[in-house]
């Protein structure tokens, strides 16, 4: 299983992506949070960079960003 950058998804379109790939909330959910184990999750994942969705290219941790304004 790779592990695959988020992507973020404009407001009202996680409706249409489901109407669209006809899978469940879950299912959706856990391919755009980058955990692909099914050809499934890669066409899910497709399709929202599609529908106007964004790759986060890394995420920042609160503690990180913390430590950012500190230093």
């Amino acid at each position: 299983m790779k592990k695959y950058p988020v992507i973020i998804m404009p407001y009202g379109t996680l409706r249409q992506l489901r109407a669209l790939c006809k899978r469940s909330l879950p299912c959706i959910k856990k391919a755009l949070d980058g955990y692909v184990t099914k050809i499934e999750h890669l066409q899910i994942r497709k399709q929202a960079l599609l529908l106007g969705g964004v790759e986060q290219s890394e995420q920042v941790t609160e503690k990180e960003a913390h430590n950012d304004y500190t230093n």
